[in-house]
């Protein structure tokens, strides 16, 4: 993706960009998680519906005349024509002493030449300043380049083939008790910027552009360097166009108010970004809104400098005991995209290199839309309570977990995922015991209704902690054959009630109210990477066709095309693998007539037995039973083995993942 320079940005009127914003986002609102029609006669997991609270954006601001009128008042404006340390100034509003350009009244300001001092802006508070820049090159090696100390609102205006730069110096001189100004542009109140010139700003002390208030950008070319933070809106960051070049020494661009909800939000509608950020690339206090835009992120040094996980993959004991996880310092966080309460994308294209998550909220994660590639060293998709995707196409080449929140539903769009660990994970980030299983949580849930959902997991295609439903959509997965790892892992209760579904890697035991059929099928022979599965019905009509991504040794497919008392064929490279009378809601078998081997001893709840277990909800599958001595995995110390408690042995009979990620 390469954004183009050069290119001039065209703006309507007023009444039409401000009804554009309005627009934009009402269908930001539009990201939530709808009110969805009581369903009659269905079986229900807990969870099962989205929490109360859903990710629904507050509105946030409007552009208002001055931030998008780059033209009017222009030719009336009072010059000022600064050559080094010196400043001509014709017409009212504007003095010069001693290296200070002083403006004190209401009005629009053309700034011209090479200047070394600074511009002050000290008004009335109820007024609008406007200052247009015309091939202005002003450095200040004591603070503050360009300094609004008062106004209602600076606005600065980048005249059309202009180029501009603004520059600080390494060490500020402050009054006493004060730290600001510390950015080479700095406002105290509202700062805007707009035109279709170019703007050049390097923050060699802090910050490149900061607003104690909001911060809007709605044109120009602006390329920001910065030790800090490269663009930062106390209140709130509002950007509808522009090109936006940023290389940041912490955050590339930032709203930190933190004191009131209302703001500390980032609102982005238009533009296109090429950000470079030692650490966030974009954060939100509060809401992070993206509607549109043009993205290519890199955060810290990128996914391929990613520290080690501590989520380690040790075999049937890859989960640790939980342990209190210090709090990540702000410094350390090195993600794309992150907010605090929501993070709502409907829009955009991104192209995200990200050391830590791509797309990160502390509370509710919504996308509704937009074109999204990436590559993460860690988490792509992270909410701590609530992942909703409804639209969009996102394509994560690599990942350590691709969906991950408390609640994670799938209604729409396109998701494809290789992740190193769990595609999909449904987890309050707790667990209680060695095995890494504490029992099954209710308010847990990874839900797929509808959309494509194309995945890869290294250990676990779609994990949850709780319950899982499957409910629509055309779902493909590959992971291991392991049991509690595998296409799906869970503790909980697992429905299928609707959507396609088949999978290269084992799945736990579906509930018995299960409305759809499923077939599980393990395999004599470990089937490689590459392997074409296909189910056919007895006509020969291909059911459901997918090519493997990994190894496995297991095989799961559910369909409404399955039907019981229905005989089916599993092909495999085009030839006939085994025939399979669908003679349950699950039926799960192996292609030798041995039991199924899929389910190892892992899940809990109302899914995840292996057959034979005592569970009310599942099934028993003819054939099918536990190992001597009430064990169905060898590998698995007993009670009262000696073992138990002692690292689990590994068993070379399962296969790893890949270690590089495939062609999707």
């Amino acid at each position: 993706m390469k954004i183009k320079n050069g290119s001039k940005i065209y703006r309507a009127c007023v009444a039409c960009v401000a009804c554009a914003i309005a627009l934009s986002l009402a269908s930001c609102s539009a990201a939530s998680a709808p009110d969805k029609p009581a369903e009659t006669a269905r079986p229900e997991n807990s969870a099962t519906k989205a929490p109360t609270s859903q990710a629904t954006p507050s509105p946030v601001t409007q552009a208002s005349f001055e931030d998008v009128d780059s033209d009017s008042g222009v030719q009336s404006a009072t010059t000022i024509t600064l050559e080094n340390d010196k400043a001509s100034i014709v017409g009212p509003g504007a003095a010069f002493s001693q290296g200070l350009v002083k403006i004190t009244e209401a009005g629009t300001y053309e700034l011209s030449g090479t200047f070394t001092g600074q511009i002050l802006v000290d008004a009335a508070k109820t007024d609008v300043v406007r200052l247009a820049l015309k091939n202005l090159n002003i450095t200040n090696p004591k603070g503050s380049a360009i300094y609004s100390k008062k106004a209602q609102k600076t606005v600065l205006i980048l005249l059309e083939k202009t180029e501009n730069s603004v520059t600080d110096g390494t060490g500020y001189t402050f009054e006493a008790g004060t730290d600001e100004p510390n950015s080479a542009i700095f406002s105290k109140d509202s700062l805007s910027i707009t035109g279709d010139g170019k703007l050049t700003v390097d923050g060699k002390y802090n910050m490149a552009i900061e607003s104690k208030d909001v911060l809007t950008i709605t044109g120009g070319e602006i390329t920001a360097t910065s030790v800090g933070d490269a663009l930062r809106g106390h209140d709130g960051v509002a950007i509808s166009g522009g090109i936006i070049k940023i290389d940041s020494g912490s955050d590339g661009i930032k709203s930190n108010n933190s004191s009131d909800s209302a703001l500390g939000y980032v609102s982005i509608s238009g533009g296109a970004f090429d950000i470079k950020a030692a650490n966030d690339a974009v954060q939100a206090e509060t809401e992070l809104l993206v509607t549109g835009g043009v993205f290519q992120v890199f955060t810290g040094g990128g996914a391929a400098n990613a520290p080690a996980s501590g989520r380690e993959d040790f075999g049937w004991q890859r989960r640790e005991p939980a342990t209190e996880a210090p709090e990540e310092a702000e410094s350390d966080s090195k993600k794309a995209f992150k907010a605090g309460t929501l993070l709502s994308v409907s829009g955009g294209e991104f192209e995200i290199d990200s050391e830590d998550d791509a797309f990160h909220s502390n509370d509710k994660l919504s996308v509704s839309g937009g074109v999204i590639k990436a590559i993460t060293g860690d988490d792509a998709f992270h909410a701590d309570k609530t992942l909703l995707v409804s639209g969009g196409d996102s394509k994560v080449e690599k990942c350590y977990e691709g969906l991950e929140s408390a609640y994670v539903e799938v209604s729409g769009g396109s998701v494809d995922i290789y992740a190193t660990d769990d595609a999909i994970n449904a987890s309050s980030g707790e667990q209680t015991n060695q095995w890494g299983r504490g029992g099954a949580d209710n308010s847990l849930m990874a839900k797929i209704t509808g959309g494509t959902v194309n995945i890869y997991g290294g250990t676990d295609g779609i994990d949850s902690n709780g319950n899982v439903n499957i409910e629509g959509g055309d779902i493909t997965v590959s992971s291991k054959s392991q049991g509690m790892e595998g296409a799906i892992d869970l503790d909980g209760t697992l429905l299928f009630l609707g959507g396609n579904f088949i999978a290269a890697g084992s799945v736990l035991s579906p509930s018995q109210a299960s409305t759809q059929e499923s077939i599980l099928l393990w395999f004599s022979s470990t089937k490689p990477k590459g392997s074409l599965f296909e189910l056919k019905d007895k006509d020969g009509k291909i059911l459901l066709s997918y090519e493997s991504k990994m190894d496995c040794q297991a095989s799961a497919f559910s369909s409404p095309a399955i039907t019981q008392g229905e005989t089916y064929s599993v092909f495999i490279d085009g030839e006939k693998l085994v025939d399979i009378e669908a003679t349950g809601i699950s039926t799960s078998v192996s292609d030798t007539g041995a039991p199924y081997q899929g389910n190892g001893w892992g899940g809990g709840g109302g899914g995840g037995f292996r057959p034979g277990r005592q569970n009310p909800n599942a099934g028993t599958v003819p054939g099918a039973g536990m190992a001597p001595g009430g064990n169905n995995n060898p590998d698995r110390p007993s009670s009262n083995d000696p073992r138990r408690g002692q690292e689990a042995p590994q068993n070379p009979g399962f296969p790893t993942a890949d270690p590089n990620a495939p062609t999707i």
